[in-house]
């Protein structure tokens, strides 16, 4: 789904740019061009942004523990 008309900027795009480190407003803004126009999409985008660092974190914890089940279970 579109997030930004004015640059073509799809909810995907912000995915991937929060996988490759996009944390901010600001870092979508260098990356992808949001919210460098008329800026409307700048709500909606830091939304998209927050819920796939969330996602983001949470495959991190489960992969630490992932790792961490596989180490006990290797010592054991």
């Amino acid at each position: 789904m579109y997030v930004c008309v004015c640059m073509a900027v799809t909810d995907r795009q912000i995915r991937e740019a929060a996988q490759g480190g996009a944390r901010t407003l600001k870092d979508l803004r260098r990356l992808l061009g949001v919210t460098s126009e008329c800026g409307h999409c700048a709500t909606y985008a830091q939304q998209c942004l927050k819920e796939a660092n969330a996602s983001l974190r949470e495959l991190q914890g489960e992969s630490q523990r992932d790792s961490q089940h596989m180490i006990r279970r290797q010592s054991s």
